[in-house]
């Protein structure tokens, strides 16, 4: 069994759990039976949905030490091969402790400390990499690193974009109207989307659009922008369809001809489709990828949404990619190299293996 522990509220970011039901897919596909522990009752329909189960601890999700004990002895009458962490308030001591009992893979997001477990996945940018990798190989702790271990759903796989690409190219022909999707995440903290929807209704961005909006479940703006969609319709300045508890991802964005995210996985999975997009960060541990893919011009970067409004920058970078298009496509290009889409496969690898 792969026992992951992971949380996802209006704190933190729900792709947490995404990716962590990514690798248990990959999991599962290869015999593991997967479970899920989380501190509180939040985001569990996901996990149900996809046929996991889970186990709700009834802990302070940003004090971990107190649940220490517990995880032991349920390890304990519960063997695991595996146990992932993927959650930024675990200590040192807490991995630690847990690693003891059963061995841990940790998700490092930022790359900046080491930590005592058996084996650590960083699929973000760090600035020397070579050198986060000796020095956890030096302590004989395995190291997934860089972005062959982007944890990416099956949906987002060559095999199954392909064909989302050609219904692309299809509809390319023959439709007037473009298409944008907008997605923040879960929640929508600094209300990216409502500003840029009313910037752009105020008819400050010309042209015939449909804005495909995912409203996260913990996104509390979700009433105000069900009154713009009515407006836009009302009014027929643009058409806006909102998604709630979106099930095919990778379907949705290959409609699109933009896109407009925070910083995230999600910038992987659209790397994966090849959806030209501006992207924004709202968190620090966000910046540094965004960063990496603007300046190898992969994404346009509109700024840090705690910084202020983002609508008209924004828009000046979907224009960008509307007045060049030959442009745009080599943006295309070098997302598409960037993901494989076989990072579960990766990781799987090592969790599927007894540790040696």
């Amino acid at each position: 069994m792969i026992i992951f522990r992971v949380d996802a509220n209006e704190q933190i970011a729900t792709g947490h759990l995404m990716r962590c039901l990514a690798i248990a897919a990959e999991c599962r596909r290869r015999g593991k039976t997967c479970l899920f522990l989380l501190a509180e009752e939040k985001e569990t329909q996901r996990i149900t949905q996809r046929g996991f189960s889970y186990q709700i601890l009834h802990s302070a999700w940003d004090s971990l030490e107190q649940e220490i004990d517990w995880i032991q002895e349920f390890l304990q009458h519960h063997p695991c091969e595996w146990l992932v962490v993927d959650t930024y308030q675990a200590t040192s001591r807490y991995l630690q402790k847990l690693n003891a009992v059963c061995p841990v893979l940790y998700l490092d997001d930022f790359g900046e400390n080491e930590f005592p477990v058996a084996a650590v996945l960083h699929y973000g940018v760090i600035q020397d990499q070579t050198n986060y990798i000796q020095r956890y190989q030096a302590k004989g702790i395995s190291v997934l690193a860089g972005t062959d271990y982007i944890p990416l759903r099956e949906e987002f796989q060559p095999a199954h974009l392909k064909k989302l690409w050609k219904e692309w190219a299809e509809r390319q022909r023959i439709g007037e109207q473009e298409h944008i999707l907008i997605t923040t995440g879960g929640t929508d903290p600094y209300h990216v989307t409502d500003l840029l929807l009313k910037y752009c209704l105020a008819e400050k961005f010309p042209g015939k659009y449909c804005f495909h909006v995912i409203v996260g479940s913990m996104n509390e703006t979700a009433s105000d922008l069900e009154q713009l969609a009515e407006r836009a319709l009302q009014e027929r300045i643009a058409e806006v369809k909102l998604y709630f508890g979106v099930s095919h991802m990778a379907e949705l964005m290959c409609q699109c001809d933009y896109a407009v995210s925070a910083g995230g996985t999600t910038l992987y999975e659209l790397c994966a489709c090849g959806v030209p997009t501006v992207c924004f960060t709202f968190a620090d541990n966000q910046i540094p990828a965004v960063q990496m893919l603007a300046r190898q011009q992969m994404m346009r970067y509109a700024g840090d949404a705690r910084e202020g409004d983002l609508s008209e920058e924004i828009c000046a970078h979907l224009s960008e990619y509307r007045k060049h298009p030959e442009e745009t496509v080599r943006y295309q290009e070098r997302m598409k190299r960037l993901v494989d889409g076989k990072g579960v496969c990766r990781i799987a690898d090592l969790l599927c293996q007894k540790l040696v």
